[in-house]
């Protein structure tokens, strides 16, 4: 149906963005960039972000910022958006693989992480983040 055709390719195109989104934090990742620069890129400053390991939920991007520096440490990580992204309005949620080669210090590692983006005033960007460890 026309309807059908519609919804389909604003889902695509918001795959899309969710994709260059993705793929904009891993390449600062990639290239040694700060926690800082990866925050202004990926996240929103009302992020919440919890995952396997920690004791509490970080209630948004300022107090998560010293651990975002310890995330980050591994240049060698790898996203890749697993399944279609869940679309609607002004929120999208995706599933994402992420692979770490072993790095320096850092332990090979692979994380399944879900991502709830926001399309706000710079564009899509994550509010709420968990992982836990292992593959989809």
């Amino acid at each position: 149906s026309i309807l059908a055709a519609v919804n389909g390719s604003k889902q695509d195109s918001v795959t899309a963005e969710i994709e260059a989104v993705v793929r904009k934090g891993e390449a600062i990742g990639a290239r040694g960039g700060s926690a800082q620069e990866i925050a202004e890129a990926f996240y929103e400053d009302d992020l919440t972000f919890t995952g396997e390991g920690e004791k509490a939920l970080y209630p948004d991007l300022k107090s998560f910022m010293k651990p975002l520096q310890a995330y980050t440490r591994n240049p060698t990580c790898r996203m890749k958006v697993v399944d279609h992204v869940r679309h609607s309005g002004e929120l999208a949620v995706a599933w994402v693989a992420e692979h770490c080669d072993a790095s320096g210090k850092e332990p090979a590692a692979d994380y399944r992480v879900i991502y709830v983006f926001r399309n706000g005033k710079k564009g899509w960007r994550v509010t709420m983040e968990m992982f836990t460890t292992g593959k989809f």
